[in-house]
């Protein structure tokens, strides 16, 4: 049993780590597109509901969950996750459709290994815990 808790818990810091890695260029490109659009704007400033709403969520709220993850796994991976699927399901609502191709999950993803590191970690912490009933 020792064993298994040991795996979940090398496999929690792989994931963490990976989640951290990924998330350098994500932030980096995020800030670019942010950085360009402040210098050079292509659009009108968000006034409708619908770009407020999609802009506080993703990518501000995705952003957000990424560095809190850095110091907070369990809390960052919750407010990527629910900006991510917030904003899927703002989208979906105010559209009527949803977003195509990868290109949104894949910025999300640190959030996504973030959680599966939080999850992991705190199982492993829980069976080494457990005490046999013997």
């Amino acid at each position: 049993m020792a064993c298994e808790a040991t795996r979940r818990r090398r496999a929690a810091v792989v994931i963490r780590w990976v989640a951290r890695i990924w998330s350098i260029p994500v932030l980096l490109f995020v800030a670019v597109m942010f950085a360009g659009e402040v210098l050079f704007p292509h659009a009108t400033p968000p006034t409708s509901a619908r770009d407020v709403v999609g802009l506080a969520l993703f990518p501000f709220g995705v952003c957000l969950g990424i560095l809190l993850a850095w110091r907070w796994e369990g809390l960052g991976g919750i407010i990527c996750l629910a900006s991510f699927f917030g904003f899927y399901a703002a989208l979906g609502l105010f559209n009527g459709r949803l977003p195509r191709g990868p290109s949104f999950a894949l910025i999300a993803a640190p959030g996504f290994l973030s959680m599966a590191s939080f999850l992991l970690r705190r199982s492993s912490q829980q069976q080494k815990n457990a005490r046999p009933l013997a």
